[in-house]
């Protein structure tokens, strides 16, 4: 090992590269790369060229190159992974232990399994998303090359580059893999003829897989699964092929502090390079139209307050009320001390204006999302997911490890097709039913009737159509038959109905499942009984009173024939009846700017960028309230097309 700090050493990149000619064409004969210091220039060079001209190549090499770059960024030092053995007694065998693992990640593992044996060898990996299975990389045929590591785990390195060490290589490489941005695993099988063994990285671990493939045969590849919710394509490929690393035990605590400061800059310095940080405005008011911020007044378009019921008295005072007889805290889980009268009230209200045998409460929409899907969905279950579905819903696939199958928003023949496909014991269809990011409403009768046929359980969030459409606001299922109402309906507390809080509509069966089962209401502690006593006030609010309900549903109809004749949104979208409209940008940096000269003129927008919306695609996301009066929409279109046909009309695009 190197007695001297590595990280006060000016580091140099040493790489071969050697070919040859077969059947009259280029013919790639061997390759390499390492860091080192100074010191180790002349051994590493005379290594990597005596490695180059070794026999026993397929091809002679014709011409060797030898580049030596000094690195301008001091690399970051990880600890080698912990190295593991599978031993698999033939080819059949060891594919289908790639297959088991590859099916906790992405809905058919088959396809990636052919990256690694069937398709065009490449120097380089296969990107794939996971959940999706979508190919990320740049370009298919040159994919993503791992470079810039060097070796500490061994004295004199450069001299050991003079023979190849598949094993030993191959878990430099796949730590550096392993320690990008993103990188849930890694899968190898080596397209040297006579190397049988390949590797699966996946939780930290390099398991060697032996007998993957026949002796004298040539194909090969290797894919890298990456979770684009933590970082992006490019990071990551930047991260890949740029990022200097050096790589051996980590022996001093204060080596992993650097190491671990180190990532967590990058990670958001990159954040930061692409136009993603935000920075959200502190509200110094309540979520009024003419809202006050610590940045000044602001005429707010961005709330999901969408009824104002989060300052209405008779939600306010029951929950004054609850506080003085039942206390501030919960005190606990749902199962231990945290039910109270409250929380029976509020499920009892919600189940019987939704027209559902019961609702199971919980502490917000995400938690009873995630913990919805994760009780229903396992591996044996295959989910047909909407490409529009929240976050939440995503996130509640992967923590089931279910076989997730995306298909195009609102697609009902694409549904269809997919649950004609599925393998496995059981399926579910998901999604949302008023979009979160677009305001359209989702069909649900119609994949409800389709999901069915095909013996699928159904689950719609509606978190943004409760309290919104409707002809008394119950959402997007409400003027449905009951034979095509969701199995299950999630919904939000914390949009309409002006308080906090999730939910899950379900019949007693489930309901019972969840409350003993369902590990975000199990293990957490339950909603406050004051946020229980004012969603049961806002819910009795509602079926009482629907003037709020028409006010929001006439400003909707008003916002959006108005932004469609500015051909501000498509015409297609002035019929939707959502509170959310969406409209179309583009790049981030555009969307960012639009952004900061609304709020110059006194309008509080969002932007919505990558990742909640695709990468490129960004957009001003309006959310109408029922408070927003006709002055307040007429100065949001002028706004708008202002500050888009005018204003930004010379920003990127």
């Amino acid at each position: 090992m190197l007695s001297q700090n590595p990280t006060t050493v000016a580091w140099w990149s040493v790489r071969m590269r050697a070919t040859g000619t077969l059947d009259d064409e280029p013919y790639h004969v061997s390759g390499a790369e390492s860091l080192v210091a100074p010191g180790m220039i002349e051994q590493t060079v005379a290594g990597l060229t005596q490695r180059a001209l070794a026999p026993g190549h397929t091809v002679k090499a014709r011409q060797v190159r030898v580049s030596l770059d000094q690195l301008d960024v001091e690399p970051t030092i990880i600890p080698a992974l912990p190295t593991e053995l599978k031993e698999c007694p033939d080819p059949v065998a060891a594919r289908q232990y790639f297959v088991d693992v590859l099916s906790r990640f992405v809905p058919h593992p088959a396809e990636a399994l052919r990256v690694l044996t069937e398709g065009p060898t490449m120097r380089g990996a296969a990107m794939v998303e996971a959940g999706t299975d979508r190919r990320l990389e740049a370009d298919p045929l040159r994919g993503v090359r791992v470079t810039k590591f060097g070796d500490l785990t061994e004295s004199a390195p450069g001299a050991s580059l003079a023979h190849k060490k598949h094993h030993h290589e191959a878990v430099l490489l796949a730590s550096k893999v392993a320690a990008a941005p993103g990188v849930l695993a890694e899968f190898c099988i080596s397209d040297d003829p006579h190397y049988t063994r390949g590797y699966v990285c996946v939780d930290g671990v390099y398991t060697t897989v032996t007998n993957v493939k026949a002796d004298g045969d040539p194909n090969g590849g290797r894919v890298i699964l990456v979770d684009t919710a933590r970082a992006d394509p490019t990071t990551i490929t930047t991260w890949l092929e740029n990022h200097p690393v050096l790589i051996g035990p980590a022996t001093a605590s204060s080596q992993k502090a650097t190491s671990w400061h180190g990532h967590l800059c990058g990670r958001l310095n990159a954040w930061r390079a692409a136009g993603l940080e935000r920075r959200p405005r502190t509200f110094c008011s309540a979520q009024d139209p003419d809202a006050v911020t610590t940045d000044g007044p602001a005429l707010l378009f961005s709330s999901s307050d969408y009824l104002g019921l989060s300052t209405e008295p008779k939600v306010q005072q029951a929950m004054n009320n609850t506080v003085r007889r039942l206390g501030s805290s919960s005190g606990g889980s749902r199962l231990t001390t945290g039910t109270s009268v409250a929380h029976h009230q509020a499920e009892h209200e919600i189940a019987a204006w939704l027209g559902y045998p019961q609702a199971v409460f919980m502490a917000s929409g995400y938690q009873a999302n995630i913990a919805t899907i994760q009780l229903l969905a396992d591996p044996h279950v295959t989910v047909i997911s909407d490409a529009e579905n929240h976050a939440s819903l995503i996130d509640g696939c992967r923590l089931a490890r279910a076989r997730t199958v995306v298909v195009p928003h609102a697609d009902l023949d694409a549904i269809d097709t997919a649950l004609d496909c599925v393998t496995t014991d059981r399926a579910l269809v998901l999604t949302e039913g008023v979009y979160s990011m677009g305001g359209d409403v989702a069909p649900v009768g119609e994949l409800v009737e389709i999901a069915h046929r095909h013996g699928a359980l159904v689950v719609v969030d509606d978190a943004h159509g409760i309290g919104t459409v409707g002809p008394t606001g119950r959402g997007a299922t409400e003027e449905l038959p009951a034979s095509q109402r969701p199995d299950v309906l999630l919904g939000t507390a914390s949009k309409a109905l002006g308080v906090e809080g999730g939910f899950a509509c379900v019949d007693e069966t489930l309901a019972t499942l969840m409350r003993n089962c369902a590990r975000g209401y199990v293990f957490s502690s339950a909603p406050s009984p004051v946020v229980a006593a004012g969603v049961a006030a806002a819910v009795e609010y509602l079926r009482t009173d629907t003037r709020r309900v028409c006010s929001l549903q006439a400003n909707v109809a008003q916002a959006r024939l108005l932004l469609a004749e500015a051909d501000l949104i498509p015409p297609s979208a002035a019929h939707d009846r959502g509170p959310i409209i969406r409209i179309p940008v583009g790049p981030e940096s555009r969307a960012v700017a639009a952004q900061e000269e609304l709020a110059r003129r006194g309008l509080m927008v969002g932007a919505i960028r990558y990742p909640a919306v695709a990468r490129g695609d960004a957009i001003l996301r309006i959310c109408l309230t029922a408070r927003h009066t006709d002055e307040h929409i007429r100065i949001l279109v002028t706004s708008l097309r202002e500050v888009l046909d005018g204003a930004l009309s010379d920003a990127p695009r």
